[in-house]
C-alpha cells in the first residue's frame, strides 16, 4: 500500500505563525484602545439638541464646537440632533433617556417645557437647558445675566453713532426683555438725545424678516445696529456692510464677517459655561435649578474692537466693564 506523506513548506508555516501572532496583537491593542477611550466601565453619554443649523456662525455652531472639544477632552460619547422643531423635542428627549443617555442638553429656551415633561418621567437622566425653568431635581437651567450686557452694548452703540440713532434687533421672546431694557438704559446713559429702536423679530431663524427690518432701520437713519439672532445675524451684518453703517455682533466674535463694519461682538462664552457644566456633572456636583453667568463670571464679555473704534471710547467702555 502506497502512503502519501504531505509536507508543508517551511516558508508557508512561518507565514501562518506570523499572521496568527499579528492578529492576536491587533486584537489586544484594539481592546486596549477601547479601554483607554472610556471614562469608566459605564461610559458617560451626552446628547446635544439644537434648534437651528450647525453652520450659523453663532448660537448653534458655537454650542456644537464647544461640546465636540469637550467630548475629546473628557472622553464622553456625544450625539447631536440639529434643526429640532418644537413638536419633535419631547419625543427626541424621551428617546435619548430611554437609550440610557446620562445628560441631555437643550441649547435654548424652546427646550425648557418639553424637557420638564421628560424629566418627570425619566429621573435617571439629567436635563439641561439654556434659559427656561427647572421644576424637577434632575433639571438645571443655565442663565446669562443679560441686563448688564445690554446696558454695556447700548452705551457703546450710542457713543459710536453719528446720527444719534441706534437699533437693537431682538428675537420676540420673554427671556430677551432684560437685555432690551439694559440696552435702552445704556443708550440714555451715554446720550439722552440718541434714539434707541428695539425691533423684535418673531424667531431666531427669521432671516427674511430680519433683513426687511434692517433695511427699514437704515432708511430711518440708524447707523449702529446690534443684532442678537442666530441664523439672521449673517444677513443683517451683510446688509449693514452694504449700507456702510456699523453693526455689533452676538454670541461669537463676528468681526471676520465684515471687519470694517462690525464694531465688536457681545460674546456669550458658551465653551466656558459648558466646560463648567461637564466638570460639575462628572464630579456629581451639578446643581439643580438655575446657574447664572455674567460679566463678573466671565461668561459674557466683549470681543475685540474694530479698527474704527477710537481709543477714547475703548477706554470709557473698558472702565464701564470694570464698574459693572
Amino acid at each position: 500500500m502506497m502512503k502519501f506523506i504531505f509536507r508543508l513548506p517551511v516558508l508557508v508555516v512561518t507565514v501562518a505563525v506570523c499572521l496568527l501572532f499579528l492578529t492576536l496583537l491587533f486584537l489586544f491593542n484594539l481592546n486596549q484602545i477601547r479601554s483607554s477611550n472610556s471614562i469608566s466601565d459605564n461610559n458617560v453619554r451626552i446628547a446635544l439638541l439644537l434648534e437651528g443649523p450647525t453652520y450659523d456662525q453663532g448660537w448653534n455652531s458655537t454650542a456644537l464646537e464647544s461640546l465636540q472639544q469637550l467630548a475629546d477632552k473628557y472622553e464622553f460619547d456625544l450625539t447631536v440632533a440639529a434643526n429640532m422643531k418644537a413638536e419633535e423635542i419631547f419625543s427626541a428627549a424621551t428617546a435619548f433617556a430611554k437609550q440610557g443617555y446620562n445628560l441631555v442638553i437643550g441649547h435654548g429656551v424652546v427646550f425648557s417645557s418639553p424637557f420638564t415633561a421628560a424629566a418627570s418621567r425619566f429621573p435617571q437622566t439629567h436635563f439641561v437647558t439654556l434659559n427656561g425653568t427647572a421644576s424637577y431635581p434632575n433639571q438645571t437651567v443655565i442663565r446669562y445675566d443679560m441686563w448688564s450686557a445690554g446696558y454695556l452694548v447700548g452705551k457703546f452703540a450710542a457713543m459710536m453713532s453719528k446720527n444719534h440713532k441706534v437699533a437693537y434687533l431682538s428675537v420676540d421672546k420673554p427671556h430677551e426683555t432684560a437685555q432690551q431694557e439694559g440696552f435702552k438704559a445704556g443708550v440714555v446713559s451715554a446720550d439722552d438725545s440718541t434714539v434707541a429702536y428695539v425691533q423684535k423679530i418673531p424667531d431666531f431663524s427669521s432671516k427674511d424678516l430680519a433683513v426687511q427690518a434692517t433695511r427699514k432701520l437704515i432708511q430711518d437713519g440708524v447707523d449702529v445696529i446690534y443684532t442678537t439672532g442666530d441664523s439672521y445675524n449673517l444677513p443683517v451684518i451683510t446688509e449693514a456692510q452694504k449700507a456702510n453703517i456699523y453693526v455689533i455682533g452676538y454670541i461669537s466674535d463676528q468681526r471676520f464677517i465684515a471687519p470694517n463694519h462690525v464694531l465688536t461682538s457681545l460674546i456669550l462664552d458658551v465653551n466656558q459655561v459648558y466646560e463648567n457644566l461637564i466638570q460639575r456633572y462628572l464630579k456629581d456636583q451639578l446643581p439643580t435649578g438655575e446657574i447664572y453667568y455674567g460679566l463678573a463670571e466671565g461668561g459674557v464679555h466683549l470681543g475685540p474692537y474694530g479698527p474704527m473704534v477710537p481709543n477714547s471710547i475703548k477706554e470709557k467702555i473698558n472702565f464701564e466693564i470694570q464698574r459693572l
